[in-house]
């Protein structure tokens, strides 16, 4: 309604100006006046009956008072509301209101982002963003607003003319300031997520907490860091009257994110977790956090900032130099460099650059597997001393630690001076092409050799040493009386060929086989034979001494008889490195594991097993009595390789962990002097890096081959029938 403004009319003053007016019928005390008249008349007509009443009334109202209209100039103005069960935002006008044109808009007060908005123009156009509908009636305009967030505190700011009263008067706007409103969080405290920040030795770590809503210290409670091995407290962080001990701390994010960073050092490379109470954090009402306790798994583990440390040593036999870390290590970049110490000249040196690209001289090949680096080292010559120097960063850990490398003075190691009597082992031996029953290389002893069947110490299942690796056969031409268990059934003979045909004795037995010698063994090896009942077959090395021998310890194992393998494993068998099951049993499609490959690999390369140094993982109570001395004589020289903990003696060995082994043990020369570092196999992109240099040597060896469909299948476990195969074939080049 238009607002009503009062004149107070003291004198009416007679002019004689003609005005032409329309009036409607007005009532003036008791008179009224024609509809159209002259202004002049009027007047006159008002000021005798005004004269008239001044005289009745004896001056008792001193003046006569009039009321008439004026305009309503006044703009409207405007209470807020929010009404938070149906997301209504209201405006309460003083007076009634139309549509103006403008816009509504409301923004998140923590970031300034507009997040709803509304536009008018007139009464002919609306829309807007998360204000989906609208509605006015007289003096109030309503705002269904969607997409507000609990626990935020909004700003509304509307836009000058928006609305106008009924007289256009415009609505002035809320101004730069705006209208704030906050929406309860009635939801309870929740932790969202949670994280560990370290940066490493020497650095506090700091925990950090995202909430659901805004949360604030309780009024008692705390947080604790627990060592997970031993769950004892690390770090006690307390809670009282609001306030935080023990840590200092800072909130983000409106007091939705804490960030603690504990008064005390965490230790390396450790794992921890983290427990906290109800009364901890607490939000705007009162309401705590669950309890934060053990099996909420916030567990975390500080980061490794330890440099990895290295003893070195260097196997004289393999001419391997080793550096063994006291952690899991990766190739980093920089050189080893080997000196003469006696005149300071660089002898050998090895450069890798990451894992792209490696070179040297005198060191053709390396490997890093696990915690232990290798180096094939060449040119060293006996009875010198040399120093090995070790640039830093060469080796890191998995966490990117580097490796410190050796002192300025380096590592010093002492080649072994050659005795006047002895003698280096003959690398020309002809060759044979080889065959089913023998194969490798043989050189025959101008005259007959001796019986020396010696007993079968087992494959891993007895802890008997191996024969001593300096024995020689004395070359004398009388035959030595067998033993009771051993009888020679034929004079020995010389193969002309591959193949034999010998006399078969009268009576032969389930023990009684061709047999040929291996000079470099000293033994005489049983061969699969056949026989058609007056002469026996066999084949053997071409040049050999061959003989009909029936001994207790010949012994081809029923479950062989059909097995691709039966000459390699009667082979290995005869050279006392493997040996049947108390069954009499071989088993050759079971897979072999760490311990009896230990076992194995000792005897194939007579090792001195009869000392056994404490503390290493071969020393360990876990490791079987009868595989302890070979573990320990493998792992000292460098072949297999254990950590701090465990052996894992009981873990199967897969092919490319034999081809590894098989690398180690063979020197570079084998391959001509050029290492092998190519494999041409199909599956090559899921072989292990470290496992890349082994397989490629024994390929080019010929000593693993892959499946006819091309694939080498790496991580396949490896039977004792592809044991025997391999390393029949490795006895004979060593």
């Amino acid at each position: 309604m238009s607002k009503m403004k009062k004149l107070r009319l003291a004198k009416w003053e007679k002019t004689t100006k003609l005005i032409s007016v329309s009036l409607t019928i007005m009532q003036l005390g008791n008179m009224s006046i024609p509809l159209t008249m002259n202004y002049a008349s009027a007047a006159e007509t008002l000021m005798e009956q005004s004269r008239s009443e001044d005289i009745q009334q004896s001056n008792s109202v001193g003046n006569n008072v009039y009321e008439m209209e004026t305009h309503d100039t006044t703009a409207p103005e405007v209470m807020f509301k929010y009404e938070e069960p149906g997301g209504y935002l209201g405006l309460n006008f003083n007076e009634p209101i139309r549509q103006g044109g403008g816009y509504l808009r409301i923004y998140d007060q923590a970031n300034g982002q507009e997040v709803a908005w509304f536009f008018v123009s007139g009464s002919t156009y609306a829309t807007g963003y998360n204000i989906p509908d609208s509605s006015m009636y007289e003096s109030q305009a309503y705002f269904s607003v969607q997409g507000l967030e609990k626990g935020h505190t909004y700003n509304v700011k509307i836009d000058s003319g928006m609305f106008r009263d009924l007289s256009g008067n415009k609505y002035a706007g809320t101004g730069e300031a705006g209208w704030s409103f906050k929406i309860a969080n009635t939801q309870m405290p929740e932790l969202l997520n949670k994280w560990i920040h370290d940066n490493g030795a020497g650095e506090k770590a700091k925990l950090e907490m995202l909430f659901n809503k805004e949360l604030h210290f309780g009024q008692e409670g705390a947080i604790r860091i627990y060592r997970s091995a031993d769950d004892s407290v690390q770090q006690s962080m307390t809670i009282h009257d609001g306030e935080l001990s023990g840590a200092s701390y800072t909130w983000f994010s409106g007091h939705r994110i804490l960030q603690l960073e504990p008064n005390r050092l965490l230790e390396d490379s450790t794992e921890y977790y983290v427990t906290a109470t109800s009364g901890a954090l607490v939000d705007e009402s009162g309401r705590g956090m669950m309890s934060l306790v053990k099996s909420n798994n916030w567990n975390f583990r500080t980061s490794d900032q330890t440099a990895p440390q290295a003893e070195l040593d260097y196997a004289e036999m393999s001419g391997q130099l080793r550096v063994k870390f006291t952690e899991p290590v990766r190739q980093g970049g920089g050189y080893l460099r080997i000196y003469d110490q006696a005149n300071g000249q660089e002898v050998a040196w090895f450069f890798v650059s990451g894992s792209a690209y490696a070179t040297g001289y005198n060191i053709p090949a390396s490997s890093v597997y696990e915690n232990q680096a290798q180096f094939s080292v060449q040119g060293l010559e006996k009875g010198h001393t040399y120093n090995v120097k070790i640039d830093s960063g060469m080796f890191r850990d998995l966490s990117g630690n580097k490796y410190a490398g050796t002192s300025s003075t380096g590592w010093i190691f002492h080649t072994t001076a050659v005795s006047a009597t002895e003698t280096k082992p003959d690398k020309k031996a002809t060759s044979s092409t080889g065959t089913a029953g023998g194969g490798g290389s043989v050189v025959a002893p101008v005259t007959p050799p001796v019986i020396s069947l010696a007993p079968q110490p087992g494959s891993g299942t007895d802890a008997s040493t191996v024969s001593n690796p300096s024995a020689s056969n004395t070359g004398t031409d009388k035959i030595k009386t067998p033993a009771t268990t051993t009888s020679m059934l034929v004079e020995p003979q010389l193969a002309s060929s591959g193949t034999v045909s010998l006399p078969a004795p009268v009576a032969p037995t389930a023990n009684t086989f061709v047999h040929y010698y291996d000079a470099k063994w000293d033994k005489w090896i049983a061969v699969p034979t056949t026989s058609d009942g007056t002469t026996l077959k066999a084949d053997v090395p071409a040049g050999s001494w061959t003989s009909v021998i029936n001994s207790e310890q010949a012994v081809k194992p029923a479950d062989v008889v059909k097995s691709w393998a039966v000459a390699p494993v009667m082979k290995l068998m005869s050279l006392g490195i493997v040996q049947g099951d108390t069954q009499g049993n071989y088993n050759p499609k079971q897979a072999i594991n760490r311990y009896e490959m230990a076992v194995i690999l000792a005897k194939t390369l007579r090792l001195d097993v009869n000392a056994l140094s404490q503390g290493s993982p071969a020393s360990s109570a876990n490791t079987p009595d009868w595989a302890q001395p070979y573990v320990q004589a493998v792992v000292s020289q460098g072949i297999m390789t254990g950590n701090s903990d465990s052996f894992n003696g009981n873990g199967q060995v897969t092919r490319e962990q034999l081809a590894t082994l098989i690398g180690r043990m063979l020197p570079d020369s084998a391959t001509t002097g050029t290492p092998a570092t190519n494999v041409t196999f199909k599956d090559a992109s899921k072989m292990s890096t470290w496992a890349v240099q082994g397989i490629a040597k024994v390929q080019a060896l010929g000593l693993m081959k892959g499946y006819d469909d091309q694939n080498f299948r790496p991580k396949q476990a490896v039977t004792r029938e592809e044991m025997a195969a391999v390393i029949a074939k490795v006895v004979d080049m060593l």
